[in-house]
């Protein structure tokens, strides 16, 4: 009840930041939205409020989103707040999206989406029911042939992958693929942990999935391709805490977590240069004027929130779900592929940040979690959106750590805590990306038995 209220208040402190936000860059009142989110975080992740069977799983779906979340629309915030970025510069004139009266403006649009999903969290009440029963696995061995026939058709069509090009295809198979990692990751974990199955003792049934897996990795990472990876590594990362029973040594989580990020920005620098040197790049992203180099190009996405608020409603009327409701259709097998192309968020801002055309190299600004709802529904829908998001998290964690749920549970908490990076930068329908197909390769191999006891 006294984290409800807290965090109560907070919303209302945050709506009002964004009522009298003023229409400039403004380092005090920035400062003063960072001090407040880091404040509310802080509390969430002491974990003092919540059941005490998620008190100490420091990296559940709410505190790694609420990380990123920080890193994505605060971090920049902060370095203005403390003069590390300075106004005027070409990097500031591209953080700020064109509109800098808004930046304040979209600041305080932050803290309310932040205050927002954490009243929601701390709203949400269990109803879960545990499962009275076990599951058993056949056909396994079909989903991971299956996966070896998509990982051949993929590289007979689009090769293995040039490193140096900015290639990040996201066709079809690769989204399949992505599903057939998950459906076997959540059956060899459930098959672990709740029926018993030794593997150690079994390690040749092993030697299949293992080989997919390394096979799997190959090829999204020979392309370039940084977002398949990061989602893999979340997948393993949830799976692992899972199992262990929370029995995770977090320092050595947090370090690899550390190596990651710098990989991760080291790859996206070297690709841009026309000329790859490792040293060099190393030497461009130390020169990177932030409080946190390493993590800087994931910040920079808070971009979107300034271009969508310079144009939307002033310029523009908002477009009442047209580029919000239509990426949901991942949730239908196949239905998106089917249904006439919508622009999404990401085209919208970038057309507005490009006046109105699309880039001739074929990439833009993408999108963002607070900007893709803004776009469609304004504040009041950010308010209620991240609102019923942060009950929905709250929702997962619990049927996830503190209670036995079934397979296809595990399905759907696994593939949206692989996704909380991309929902940071990109569409609030990303979450539920390859949800579908490893829902239905689960379902097609699982049995129930029923527990006597229960």
């Amino acid at each position: 009840m006294i984290g409800l209220l807290i965090y109560f208040i907070s919303l209302i402190l945050s709506i009002l930041l964004y009522l009298l936000a003023p229409d400039e860059p403004n380092k005090m009142f920035m400062g003063c939205c960072v001090a407040i989110a880091a404040f509310l975080i802080f509390i969430h992740v002491k974990g003092r409020y919540v059941e005490d069977q998620l008190y100490k799983v420091y990296l559940r779906h709410s505190v790694v989103f609420l990380i990123i979340f920080f890193i994505v629309f605060f971090q920049r915030a902060l370095d203005f707040s403390l003069d590390i970025l300075k106004t005027g510069s070409t990097s500031t004139s591209l953080l700020w999206g064109n509109s800098p009266h808004v930046v304040s403006k979209a600041c305080a649009l932050s803290l309310v989406a932040l205050s927002s999903f954490l009243c929601g969290y701390y709203t949400y009440i269990n109803r879960c029911s545990e499962a009275c029963c076990s599951y058993v696995f056949y056909y396994k061995r079909y989903i991971i042939l299956g996966g070896f026939l998509l990982l051949l058709i993929h590289i007979l069509q689009f090769g293995i992958g040039d490193f140096s090009k900015n290639n990040e295809e996201n066709t079809a198979i690769f989204t399949i693929l992505q599903a057939v990692f998950l459906a076997l990751l959540v059956i060899y974990i459930y098959d672990n942990k709740h029926n018993h199955v030794d593997y150690r003792s079994q390690y040749k049934q092993l030697i299949l999935p293992l080989l997919f897996t390394l096979f799997y990795l190959f090829v999204y990472f020979a392309s370039g391709n940084r977002g398949g990876g990061i989602k893999v590594a979340m997948m393993l990362l949830i799976s692992y805490i899972y199992f262990s029973d929370n029995r995770v040594n977090y320092k050595k989580i947090f370090m690899i977590a550390f190596v990651g990020a710098f990989a991760v920005t080291l790859i996206g620098v070297i690709r841009t240069m026309q000329k790859q040197d490792i040293n060099k790049a190393m030497e461009m992203v130390s020169e990177r004027h932030s409080i946190s180099p390493f993590t800087a190009e994931l910040a920079g996405s808070v971009n979107t929130v300034h271009v969508a608020m310079g144009h939307v409603p002033s310029k523009q009327d908002y477009n009442y779900g047209t580029t919000f409701f239509p990426g949901f259709s991942v949730l239908v097998p196949g239905l998106s592929r089917v249904m006439p192309k919508c622009e999404g968020s990401g085209d919208v801002i970038t057309k507005m940040y490009f006046g109105g055309t699309v880039p001739s190299w074929g990439w833009g600004l993408a999108s963002s979690a607070v900007a893709d709802v803004y776009l469609s529904f304004g504040m009041l829908g950010v308010l209620i959106i991240f609102f019923i998001f942060g009950r929905f998290l709250h929702y997962l964690e619990y049927g996830t750590f503190c209670i036995r749920k079934s397979p296809l549970f595990l399905v759907l908490s696994f593939c949206v805590y692989s996704q909380l990076m991309s929902l940071c930068r990109g569409p609030f329908a990303i979450l539920f990306l390859s949800w579908d197909y490893a829902f239905l390769m689960v379902l097609f191999c699982m049995r129930r038995v029923y527990d006597e006891s229960c």
